[in-house]
C-alpha cells in the first residue's frame, strides 16, 4: 500500500511532508479530504 500511495502522491504532486491530497492517519489509515465549501482544491501542476 506505501509503494501504491508513494507512487500516486508523486504523480498528483503532492508533498509527502505536508500532504495536501492524501493523508496518513495514524491508526486509522489514508484520507483523501473533501475540498472545502467553496470547492476550492489546489491546481496541479502540468507535466
Amino acid at each position: 500500500v506505501r509503494t501504491f500511495v508513494r507512487k500516486l502522491r508523486r504523480k498528483l504532486g503532492d508533498d509527502p511532508a505536508d500532504p495536501f491530497y492524501i493523508r496518513n492517519e495514524r491508526g486509522v489509515g489514508y484520507r483523501m479530504p473533501a475540498p472545502d465549501q467553496h470547492g476550492s482544491v489546489r491546481k496541479v501542476p502540468q507535466t
